[in-house]
């Protein structure tokens, strides 16, 4: 709910029409509400000063046949609304922003099949009333990969398409089909079959994959024995532009979501317990059971 900084009794008025179609079952969408309900996406900008009305935005996850593990994005806010932060409690690991690309990775599997939220964002209002009409606030894709998309716990890529949310709409059904990532990258194979990873005991000794044979390395970066903020921040250091062979636990050649997906898994695990070679098959296998 809209909440006045100035006015603080203040009631405001949303337009409650849903312009935007579900996803169909099976189609991996996200989109944004202005309620947590998830039954609005559309409202009138409020009539109040501007710089004086807080929002809250509700990014849902919805369509995912496989748990949902990981995902990255943008959203492009109009000049009516500055985006100020999250709310709420989270659920995972983020590098980035919504504003300049978001990549999060979730600590346990997500079931998006129907619709989840995954993000609380905090926005300003700094219109008075709508002095335009259709105003979008749009998905778009990660401007460091170009890509709008998810990874599910096959970890494989999916495209996702994003659908928009409207301000001050004077037409039902208006430019709501979303938009699609044009450009989807999909997920190399390992480079290896020989392929793992020095496993943290906390994750009851599921292998992951990892470095070649000859080239163990764990998510515990900094070497102290825990896999916590220190090692998530440099983690994240030149994610995803500057490639680290110690960060490609995929063993796939290049730095992306799915590294970042295999990071999170172990978040607070202690101490590292020694594994010995498997094939990608078998460290796959392992992973997903």
């Amino acid at each position: 709910m809209k909440k006045a900084l100035l006015k603080p009794g203040l009631v405001l008025f949303l337009f409650s029409a849903t312009f935007s179609p579900p996803a169909a079952n099976g189609t991996p969408t996200i989109a944004l509400y202005f309620d947590r309900a998830l039954t609005r996406q559309s409202t009138d900008c409020p009539d109040s000063p501007p710089g004086t009305v807080l929002d809250t935005l509700y990014v849902a996850a919805s369509g995912f046949t496989s748990p949902l593990e990981g995902i990255e994005y943008s959203i492009v806010f109009p000049p009516e609304i500055v985006w100020l932060g999250d709310v709420g409690p989270d659920n995972g690991l983020n590098i980035g922003e919504p504003v300049n690309g978001l990549s999060k990775a979730f600590f346990a599997p997500i079931d998006a099949s129907g619709k989840i939220i995954i993000r609380e964002i905090l926005i300003l209002w700094v219109c008075d009333g709508c002095a335009t009409q259709d105003i979008e606030i749009a998905f778009a894709a990660h401007p460091a990969t170009g890509s709008l998309r998810a990874v599910n716990s096959n970890l494989m890529f999916e495209d996702v398409v994003g659908q928009s949310a409207w301000v001050c709409v004077t037409c039902v059904g208006c430019n709501s089909t979303g938009h699609a990532n044009s450009n989807l990258v999909v997920a190399a194979l390992p480079t290896s079959e020989q392929c793992v990873l020095d496993c943290p005991a906390g994750d009851g000794g599921v292998i992951l994959p990892g470095d070649p044979p000859g080239q163990h390395h764990s998510p515990d970066l900094d070497g102290d024995g825990t896999v916590i903020i220190v090692d998530f921040a440099l983690f994240a250091v030149g994610y995803p532009l500057s490639f680290d062979p110690d960060k490609d636990f995929y063993c796939s050649g290049n730095l992306d979501l799915i590294d970042f997906v295999l990071f999170t898994r172990h978040w607070g695990h202690t101490r590292s317990v020694p594994v010995k070679s498997s094939t990608w098959s078998a460290i796959k296998a392992r992973y997903l059971d």
